[in-house]
């Protein structure tokens, strides 16, 4: 009895005691010390700064409980073992007669120990639950700082050229590598259940299905795709740009589906946990757009069939550029996966930027080799005496491209070295997603405008029938598929500054809405025009310039065309098109700078001033050229006589007027002369040209003679018109001095031709009445006698 009562005082005094203290003898941390230290930490962090002393922190409570956690755990089975030898409590037994009770004493010892054991196993799962917060509290501290340095174009770090930049880096990734290797092991771990023999039939149907899609009904449908081409549709543009698009499309699904067959059969029992299951499919759509990116390589530059190529683009060009949409599309799946890899396992900063300045370096090499192997091409194609019509750019926006993919590239090298890693990799990223988009927007273009003009055109397949059954005019059609392709053009475009604009937020100032550095450097122009109101404006001005371009040439290029407009209609409507682009583009540049029409009425007020001095004159014309514009008194190409000048209308600008005179000089008139004086206009209600020829005859001659000759020679004349009110007439004015005077009128189709086909007209009716011995009377000069007394003209 007394033995097993010392024994359980000992066992209690030895609990308490190494509660208190470590096997080494060394105090051990108190789960209520660590427990308020935990609380006192900040939840979240104001800069990146602070983030590396609050993760020590948090290392060390956590470090700290981990001791409690093994301490407590010997001691739990320490326990375990003195109740393993106690006798086990008596239990009812129906074959036995009454249960023998147990003695006191070992029940107490028994009842401590048990007491004593619950205490130890709580207090385990309290350092465990610690332990599990700090993490929790370090993955959120680092995603917050991630986040921030990536939303902070301006943060600098160090410069990746400086040694301690690495050794950071490096000692970074020591402290990260036990979550990266935990979670790679996770994630080999569930490859290898899916090994196992209940899992593996479905794993290797989920590979089996994935290679065949992806080798052999990809081949299939490509082939289909082509045969469908040439055998529905028609020659033209449309077969190429539907090929082009059914290139990309196909691409795309076989490798969601090779993807799709892979993770079902993965995953066809449920083995992959919830948040793996996020993180593979974020993977698999990193994929998917990766195969976005070939797709457009191989429909851009359809290496195996030049002729269906949509851009102008050389063999030697696309053979150079070939690799590269795989080095690209592979690239993006590295750079994506890790981004996604990191929010996952929850490395640090250092780690974060470290990979970030590898990544930038990788594609700004792939950067300077695609742009070199492009300027190189260019440079060298014109010495090779080639036919360098269809390499070099017909406009200017493919050099404008080039150009700025060099500066953003460069700047990217430049950021990224200096220390501004997340404004380098903002760069780098957007140039690849603008170039991705663009490319992709291409296509949709063209296939917008070769659709319609394959389908509803007088000449495609819907407008013949029409022309035939329905006996639709082919300029209607033709309108039709030009309206409705700028149309589909114009929701295009709005899509593509849309999607452009989705890393920029709602706006362009979402840029400089990102608590950077340049806002709070430039936080004293808050009241004026912040930057990214500037940068709004400036954007806007460029679209509208853009627009305004794009939409005038959609009209003379593609609608104009279609229509029986005439050429000065034409220029008054692309003028007035213009300037009500104009007066839009200014008023939303007007509104973003937060400028109203209640701020201008000082300057209004000025320019009242103004107005009524020195520039009374230029508004005059400018109104002038507006009611020119509307009323269309003049045109361009009517032949006006203004003054002792006459001539053609070239041009009619906001200011004055161009007038090609027949000697090929221009005069320019101001465009309130055509307003406030009076303007003869020799081509306003009628096209046709009137010849006069006057001709004085004796009394001697036959006029009916006379008459009959003229009338011949008017028939037989190509340029004298026939038609129905414009047929020639020959009449007698009268007699003076002593002649008869016959006047022959006849219509020609220009007023510009009358003067050469009167002169030619004059020379055969001369001739003939020579061959006739018909003489005209000597005073040919005389064409008018004024009656007043002492005035003879």
């Amino acid at each position: 009895m007394l033995p097993r009562l010392i024994l359980s005082i000992f066992i209690a005094f030895l609990t308490f005691s190494t509660n208190v203290y470590a096997e080494n003898g060394q105090k051990l941390p108190v789960l209520e010390e660590i427990q308020a230290s935990l609380e006192e930490l900040p939840k979240s962090i104001e800069n990146n700064d602070s983030i590396q002393k609050i993760l020590d922190k948090l290392k060390t409570i956590q470090g700290g409980a981990q001791q409690i956690i093994s301490t407590k755990t010997q001691e739990l089975a320490d326990i375990d073992a003195k109740l393993s030898n106690l006798a086990d409590a008596p239990k009812p037994d129906e074959s036995q007669g009454p249960i023998t009770p147990e003695a006191r004493d070992i029940e107490a010892q028994r009842s401590a120990l048990q007491k004593e054991r619950e205490r130890i196993d709580a207090n385990i799962k309290l350092a465990k639950l610690l332990i599990s917060e700090g993490d929790q509290r370090s993955l959120k501290l680092m995603a917050e700082s991630r986040a921030k340095f990536q939303a902070e174009l301006f943060e600098r770090v160090k410069s990746p050229l400086k040694f301690s930049f690495w050794e950071g880096f490096s000692r970074s990734w020591s402290s990260d590598f036990p979550r990266v290797q935990k979670f790679t092991d996770s994630v080999f771990a569930v490859f290898m259940k899916a090994l196992e023999p209940e899992n593996k039939n479905f794993f290797y149907a989920g590979i089996f299905l994935s290679l065949i899609t992806a080798f052999v009904l990809n081949r299939l449908l490509q082939n289909l795709i082509r045969l469908i081409a040439m055998e529905k549709i028609p020659t033209g543009r449309a077969r190429r740009s539907l090929v082009a698009l059914g290139i990309i499309l196909n691409n795309v699904i076989i490798t969601g589906l090779s993807t799709y067959f892979l993770y079902a059969g993965l995953n066809w029992n449920g083995i992959v946990s919830p948040d793996l299951q996020a993180y593979l499919v974020s993977v698999i759509y990193t994929i998917i757009f990766a195969s976005l990116i070939t797709g457009l390589g191989n429909a851009l530059f359809s290496v195996r069939h030049e002729s269906w190529r949509l851009p102008p683009l050389s063999n030697a060009l696309v053979n150079a550029l070939k690799p590269y949409p795989w080095l690209i599309a592979t690239l993006i799946v590295v750079h994506q996966a890790i981004i996604i890899s990191s929010s996952k396992v929850g490395i640090s900063l250092g780690t974060e930027v470290g990979l970030r300045v590898i990544s930038n370096l990788s594609m700004v090499v792939l950067g300077f080799l695609i742009l070199g192997k492009i300027a190189r091409h260019y440079r060298i194609t014109p010495l090779d005496n080639q036919d360098v019509t269809s390499q070099v750019p017909a406009t200017v926006w493919p050099v404008v491209l080039r150009v700025l993919c060099w500066i953003i590239v460069i700047g990217t090298l430049v950021f990224t070295l200096v220390g501004l890693v997340a404004l380098g990799s903002f760069l780098i990223t957007q140039l690849l997603w603008g170039v991705i988009i663009l490319s992709t927007f291409y296509i949709l273009f063209k296939l917008s405008e070769d659709l319609f003009q394959a389908s509803i055109a007088a000449q495609g397949l819907i407008g013949k029938r029409l022309v035939e059954q329905y006996e639709i005019t082919p300029n209607f059609l033709n309108q039709l598929s030009t309206i409705l392709s700028g149309i589909t053009k114009l929701l295009l475009f709005y899509a593509l500054v849309m999607i452009l604009l989705v890393p920029f937020g709602n706006s362009l100032t979402g840029l400089f809405n990102r608590d950077g550095k340049l806002d709070e450097f430039l936080q004293t122009w808050q009241n004026f025009i912040t930057p990214g109101m500037l940068l709004s404006a400036i954007m806007i001005i460029l679209g509208g310039a853009i627009i305004g371009r794009l939409l005038k040439n959609w009209l003379v290029s593609k609608y104009f065309p279609n229509t029986n407009i005439d050429s000065g209609v034409r220029l008054s409507i692309v003028t007035v098109l213009g300037y009500i682009v104009a007066i839009i583009t200014v008023s939303l540049m007007l509104s973003t700078l937060g400028i109203s029409l209640e701020k201008l009425t000082w300057i209004a007020s000025a320019l009242s001033v103004g107005i009524g001095f020195g520039l009374q004159a230029i508004v005059q014309n400018f109104i002038s050229g507006l009611i020119m514009l509307i009323e269309r008194p003049v045109k361009v190409g009517d032949w006006v006589v203004i003054g002792t000048q006459e001539g053609d209308i070239r041009r009619i600008n906001v200011r004055a007027t161009e007038i090609q005179l027949g000697d090929r000089s221009t005069l320019i008139v101001p465009n309130s002369e055509f307003i406030t004086k009076s303007v003869r206009n020799m081509t306003l209600s009628k096209s046709e040209g009137r010849v006069q020829i006057r001709l004085p005859l004796p009394l001697s001659v036959n006029p009916a003679q006379v008459r009959d000759i003229i009338l011949s020679i008017f028939e037989n004349n190509e340029d004298v018109l026939e038609d129905q009110g414009l047929e020639p007439y020959i009449r007698l004015d009268g007699i003076e001095g002593g002649n008869l005077i016959m006047i022959a009128t006849c219509f020609v189709i220009s007023p510009r031709l009358a003067g050469r086909i009167k002169s030619e007209l004059l020379f055969e009716i001369i001739n003939k009445l020579h061959q006739e011995n018909i003489l005209l009377s000597m005073p040919l000069q005389v064409e008018q006698i004024n009656h007043t007394p002492g005035n003879v003209n």
